[in-house]
């Protein structure tokens, strides 16, 4: 599921998670454009090395930075297409989408993750997608690094 995109001079990156195995990944997507220049591989989208995100990774980013809807609105409704991802941590299950909102006054819609726990009572969080994917992406190359596992393919040993 991509959770953000951002435009860079070099090209397109994508940022996505990944669930196997109960385990979330991240990854980026690289896509150079023509403006690139010569010293730029334009060659097809290349995937960069995934990344395992720690299992209470996603949470605590969302109970860090994310914030209630205010009064009176509410998250759009899914579309039948739309990529969601199931995710759970002790024992609290969550539903995580990402959609675009444009404000009063914006030109260009925002994107926006929001985690929607199936706990009764419980309100959505929502995070700004950008935000999101840097934490997420910074949690998990940290706790590679230190715990020395957690990169390379989904699966490998």
């Amino acid at each position: 599921m991509v959770i953000a995109t951002r435009r860079e001079p070099a090209g397109v990156i994508e940022v996505w998670l990944e669930q196997r195995a109960g385990d979330l990944w991240l990854g980026e997507t690289r896509e150079a454009t023509a403006e690139a220049g010569p010293e730029t591989d334009n060659s097809a989208a290349v995937a960069a090395e995934l990344v395992r995100v720690p299992p209470n990774a996603l949470f605590a980013t969302f109970n860090r930075y994310g914030r209630a809807f205010e009064l009176g609105l509410s998250p759009p409704p899914p579309t039948a297409d739309e990529p969601r991802l199931e995710v759970s941590h002790a024992g609290v299950v969550a539903e995580l989408r990402a959609f675009r909102f444009r404000g009063f006054g914006d030109v260009i819609a925002s994107d926006y993750l929001v985690l929607t726990p199936q706990t009764a009572g419980a309100e959505p969080l929502v995070v700004p997608a950008q935000m999101a994917a840097s934490a997420l992406a910074v949690v998990a190359r940290a706790a590679a690094r230190v715990g020395g596992a957690g990169k390379g393919a989904p699966g490998a040993a």
